[in-house]
């Protein structure tokens, strides 16, 4: 299994995270890839970033 962290350490990053979360998928689903789980958002403790997990296994 493979697991992939996006981190962004403020704000005004966190759609910018997103929408890499998603293109990532996309593309890792294309090449071969299957999506096991795609994390919520964690906060960091100063609440102004946060970290995205996205966890994959390679289609047999």
């Amino acid at each position: 299994m493979i697991t992939i962290r996006l981190m962004y350490s403020e704000k005004n990053e966190k759609k910018e995270a997103l929408k890499l979360a998603k293109y990532l998928v996309k593309m890792l689903e294309k090449k071969g890839y299957n999506v096991k789980s795609n994390s919520k958002i964690y906060r960091n403790k100063k609440n102004n970033g946060g970290r995205i997990y996205i966890s994959l296994e390679k289609k047999n």
